[in-house]
């Protein structure tokens, strides 16, 4: 099941490098800049079609709450959102509106 995903995943990962030369790697997150977005890749045309995909790539059955987010980010005007799952009260998945995900992950202060 692990290598269907990550292979489901670099596939994506590599069609959608072909469609947008837009960098989204290392966006960072406007109320903390220790926090960067980092890119896993497109899983979607949109943001539902995204969460669809991401509902069954984690197997997410319970209710999902989108936290939007401001992003350091001049691309274009997509929109980010955290995704809240269960009962728990952080997010680490990150999609935007053009169907891409992301991991949300932490620097330490140096």
């Amino acid at each position: 099941m692990k290598k269907l995903l990550f292979s489901t995943l670099v596939a994506l990962f590599l069609i959608s490098c072909g469609k947008e030369n837009i960098d989204l790697t290392g966006i960072k997150i406007k109320d903390n800049p220790q926090e960067t977005l980092e890119y896993v890749g497109k899983i979607g045309t949109d943001y539902p079609s995204a969460l669809d995909s991401l509902k069954v790539l984690k197997s997410i059955s319970s209710e999902i709450t989108p936290i939007p987010l401001e992003v350091l980010f001049d691309g274009d005007d997509r929109n980010f959102y955290g995704i809240v799952y269960g009962d728990c009260a952080n997010y680490t998945d990150v999609l935007d509106t053009k169907g891409h995900y992301y991991h949300r992950t932490w620097r330490l202060a140096e």
